[in-house]
């Protein structure tokens, strides 16, 4: 996908110097550059740009005040503010306008470009020189108003399918990382940004007590009568690791480093079981999903021994924080991880949490033998998380019954498979 930046300064070699620097990327496309706030506004809804490079003193209509009147004609364009003022107050007032970044003037190349994908991708970004000052969303004047109309389409199609509930998480919680996305495809190994101790100090977490969730308030205002929402994260304990560190590197850090791995771990658990405190306690959340990624079409992404140390703890803590809020987890993983299955349960024989992972591309045959070994050495109940109410656990196993039901009607007649 290529980022449409439209540039506004009233300076023209910092205008000229913006153009050259974004349009010698590849994935960005400059739709304009104009000196003034004013002109900002009338470009940005005759061109609709995913981003706008906005400095905050310009004539006619400055960048604040273009920016606050750009939220509100272009809902979906993300404005990063571009000032030689690195005190709290200019940022704060134009993270109060609805800027999702801030830059200082004198940053480098590099970090432009890094703000102008950050922001398109619905996180927010401040300059590196600004890491002292406690990040901020934009206050809301309702929650209604940060419901885009997408967000709206998409509820509307949940409940017409019959679903009772719509996923969601809020909008910019995210981890950063330096993968490229604009290819056809995208390397595990590719985009590491920690490769050491210095880069593991330099990286930004992101703050989950920081995080916007009016989004949640804002369907929560529109949900119909007996919907909820699911809350889930951006993505799971693993994956973020692995995009973090880049997946080769991850390999030989947990021989050469491992001290360090264990701090990466650290970092990206505490951060989303922090997040999912807070998302499994608004009231208009029914349940949490607690999703990763652990392996791959014929085994798990790291050994069984280093899934059990590094990574099924933070899961556990996980579980454990959407549980004290009285809300049922789901399990969800991708990948083929047998060699994990019959040896571990999430919380032990007394409070069992057993995960079964189903590559989508699995043969029928093996599905059904791999779920049909599942339920023989396990009841049924021990599917779901303990604790869940009763009447959840009643519909699951009438689900997994019928499930049954339908392989044996189709071991019967394979025809009736299309």
């Amino acid at each position: 996908m290529t980022i449409r930046v439209l540039i506004a300064d009233d300076h023209a070699v910092m205008r000229d110097g913006l153009t050259a620097l974004l349009a010698a990327n590849p994935e960005i496309e400059v739709v304009g550059a104009v000196a003034n706030g004013r002109e900002a506004l009338r470009l940005a809804v005759e061109s609709k740009p995913h981003v706008v490079i906005m400095d905050i003193a310009m004539p006619e209509l400055n960048g604040i005040e273009a920016t606050g009147l750009l939220c509100e004609r272009c809902p979906e364009a993300r404005v990063v503010m571009l000032s030689m003022h690195s005190d709290a107050e200019h940022v704060y007032r134009a993270l109060d306008a609805g800027a999702a970044g801030y830059l200082l003037k004198d940053s480098a190349g590099e970090e432009v470009v890094s703000a102008v994908r950050a922001v398109q991708l619905g996180r927010q970004y401040l300059s590196s020189a600004l890491a002292g000052l406690e990040r901020r969303a934009a206050p809301r004047a309702s929650p209604l108003a940060s419901l885009s109309s997408r967000e709206r389409q998409v509820l509307q199609a949940y409940y017409r399918a019959g679903y009772d509930h719509v996923n969601v998480r809020p909008p910019g919680f995210e981890f950063l990382t330096g993968r490229d996305f604009s290819g056809r495809t995208v390397s595990l190994s590719g985009g590491g940004l920690i490769v050491d101790w210095p880069t593991y100090e330099a990286y930004q977490w992101p703050d989950p007590d920081a995080a916007d969730y009016g989004v949640f308030d804002a369907l929560a205002a529109v949900l119909p009568d007996g919907m909820k929402l699911i809350a889930y994260g951006p993505g799971g304990v693993l994956e973020n690791v692995i995009q973090i560190v880049g997946f080769e590197q991850l390999c030989f850090l947990l021989a050469d480093d491992p001290d360090m791995i264990e701090c990466v771990f650290e970092a990206v658990g505490e951060t989303l079981v922090r997040y999912y405190e807070i998302v499994a306690a608004h009231p208009a959340v029914g349940a949490c999903i607690d999703n990763d990624d652990w392996g791959f079409k014929t085994g798990t992404m790291l050994s069984p021994r280093q899934m059990r140390e590094y990574v099924f703890p933070w899961h556990k803590r996980i579980v454990a924080a959407i549980h004290a809020a009285g809300k049922p987890v789901i399990l969800h993983s991708c990948g083929h991880f047998e060699r994990i299955l019959a040896r571990h349960t999430f919380g032990g024989d007394s409070d069992p949490y057993l995960v079964l992972g189903i590559p989508a591309d699995l043969p029928f045959d093996e599905v059904r033998r791999a779920y049909r070994k599942l339920v023989a050495e396990n009841h049924p109940d021990r599917l779901i998380a303990k604790g869940v109410p009763p009447e959840f656990i009643a519909v699951a196993n009438e689900k997994l019954a019928a499930i049954n039901d339908a392989w044996d009607n189709i071991e019967k007649d394979p025809e009736r498979v299309h």
